[in-house]
């Protein structure tokens, strides 16, 4: 068995994603960066305990800037073709294309009305309700991949 979908996804679908995936521990590894670099900056430069938690501030709310903006300029409006099958997945949006096999997949998931396969590397694709007929073909989608994953888990 294989689907083939094709869909629209929206900023607004990728914009929430991204904001439960901050709210979920995101922010942690981003707070990681801003101290990484303020720790080297504080060093290098003699900086004082005030001076390095001002610094930090700033180099938090840049550093969650950069990685909200990423996900909103990678953003691709146009239709995708999305084939899923026993060994993975590929898509198409015009002439971008990409594909994972099921063991470089972190998880499949239905999440606030859309399935979000998510990659090792985090980067998630988001299909959206309005990629199936109705709720029983995106039930019986999620039930494969997880099952396709499952076999492939590493």
């Amino acid at each position: 068995m294989s689907y083939v979908l094709r869909y629209c996804s929206t900023r607004r679908d990728v914009w929430g994603w991204y904001w439960r995936r901050w709210l979920d521990g995101a922010w942690i590894r981003q707070l990681f960066v801003a101290g990484a670099i303020t720790a080297w900056s504080a060093i290098t430069n003699h900086l004082g305990v005030t001076s390095s938690l001002l610094l930090l501030a700033i180099a938090f709310l840049a550093v969650v800037t950069v990685f909200a903006a990423w996900p909103q300029l990678a953003f691709k409006p146009r239709e995708r073709t999305l084939e899923v099958d026993s060994i993975g997945w590929s898509t198409r949006i015009g002439t971008k294309s990409g594909a994972k096999k099921w063991s470089e997949v972190e998880s499949v998931r239905s999440e606030q009305g859309m399935v979000v396969i998510t990659s090792r590397s985090g980067n998630a694709l988001l299909v959206p309700t309005c990629a199936f007929s109705g709720p029983y073909e995106q039930r019986k989608f999620v039930q494969d991949t997880q099952a396709w994953h499952n076999e492939h888990a590493v």
